[in-house]
């Protein structure tokens, strides 16, 4: 019998996607930025489930973070987005 998504404490990012409705690229950002607890067994990204539902749920139960995540910047709109690409110079 498989645990449930909330019953996990490490998943990979594809499962996290899964579990919680978010993208994989919202979540790479999560990890990137720090707000999310990240460890790496053979070349494979898991994520701590109890930090990942801290960040969602405000008030989820079984985690308590040593240091309490900061304050979302006011202009900050989530992931960067990809650059336009260049366009030839006519000559």
């Amino acid at each position: 019998m498989a645990l449930a998504f909330r019953e996990k404490e490490w998943v990979k990012v594809s499962e996290a996607s899964e579990g919680t409705g978010i993208g994989r690229t919202l979540l790479y950002w999560f990890m990137k930025s720090g707000k999310v607890r990240t460890a790496t067994v053979r070349n494979i990204r898991l994520l701590h489930v109890p930090s990942l539902l801290a960040l969602i749920e405000p008030k989820a139960e079984g985690y308590q973070p040593v240091h309490p995540a900061p304050a979302w910047p006011k202009n900050d709109h989530g992931p960067p987005k990809r650059p336009a690409l260049a366009r030839a110079r006519k000559q």
